[in-house]
């Protein structure tokens, strides 16, 4: 209903303002706190997995000297042993580094699905979010 009133229609366009800029108050703080959020899962993400990632080191270390140990006792010769094990590694290395395009890519293709699955599950949820809102100004 379109009203002729001035005083009316400034009070409708001065209501419409102050609802949009709270509305925009509201989202930019909503998208703070998402991504602060965002921010504390990476942080602990990364530290949980660096932890992680030391332990293995540690694990792997100890497990190729004790192998190298058994290794060299069993040939009864335990520089023999180590120089296996570090055969072992030096050959491992250049299968990857041989293959490291190929393995590059496959990490690179693995990521862009991942993000492109978040990307999809963020869309259905901003489509439900909007349903929602559809439905609650229709009643």
């Amino acid at each position: 209903m379109i009203s002729k009133d001035k005083n009316n229609s400034r009070f409708s366009l001065e209501s419409l303002v102050a609802n949009l800029t709270g509305y925009i108050d509201s989202r930019l703080k909503l998208l703070k706190i998402q991504a602060q959020e965002d921010i504390a899962k990476f942080i602990s993400i990364a530290i949980i997995v660096g932890v992680q990632m030391i332990m293995l080191i540690w694990l792997v270390l100890f497990l190729s000297f004790a192998l190298a140990f058994t290794v060299g006792q069993m040939l009864h010769h335990i520089g023999i042993g180590f120089f296996i094990i570090t055969a072992f590694y030096f050959a491992l290395f250049i299968i990857i580094f041989v293959k490291r395009n190929i393995i590059i890519r496959k990490i690179v293709n693995a990521f862009y699905n991942r993000m492109d699955d978040a990307e999809k599950m963020w869309t259905s949820q901003q489509q439900e979010i909007s349903k929602e809102n559809d439905n609650e100004q229709e009643s």
